[in-house]
């Protein structure tokens, strides 16, 4: 008897409740989505109604970071793959460091072997590593310090936490 009255208060609320909910709901998305989607933000101004404060990376900065590091990083990472990890190529793998690595391996190597070493003097290292920090700062740059602006109430997300234990949290957002 008791799951006859759930599913006919179930059907009541799913027949009813959008008819009912329908229109208030339909009248506000409308005026929303008349009003630009970002606003910019200026310091000190008092928030514009239906409009909440969001935050977005620095696109160029972070776009360069990620071309730079790319070709600095990926490029000797496919001479290592290339050369199976051989010849103290195994270096470029870790960032930075790995391209000193590699020529302070390669420079062991010809003084061993007793040939000219004046190839240590290789000036790839420095720009490699330099290269690799640039991008990596373009990075923490781009995604540290993002840009505020205001968005539209209805396109805003939030954080929220997730009823399911441990330390979750989920995005959730109307659309």
């Amino acid at each position: 008897m008791g799951y006859r009255r759930i599913l006919a208060c179930f059907l009541a609320a799913a027949l009813v409740a959008p008819q009912a909910l329908a229109q208030p709901h339909e009248q506000r998305s409308s005026n929303l989505r008349s009003l630009p989607e970002t606003l910019n933000y200026e310091r000190g101004e008092a928030p514009p109604p239906d409009y909440v404060l969001g935050k977005e990376p620095r696109w160029t900065p972070v776009t360069l970071g990620y071309v730079t590091l790319t070709f600095s990083y990926g490029a000797p990472l496919g001479v290592a793959v290339a050369n199976g990890f051989g010849n103290h190529t195994a270096w470029f793998a870790l960032p930075v460091v790995g391209a000193f690595r590699w020529n302070d391996g390669r420079c062991e190597d010809l003084v061993k072997r007793g040939e000219d070493s004046d190839g240590c003097n290789n000036p790839l290292p420095i720009l490699l590593a330099s290269w690799q920090i640039a991008g990596l700062s373009m990075l923490l740059f781009g995604y540290g310090l993002p840009k505020k602006k205001w968005v539209r109430r209805d396109l805003a997300l939030s954080a929220t936490p997730l009823p399911r234990g441990g330390a979750t949290l989920g995005v959730s957002g109307s659309f």
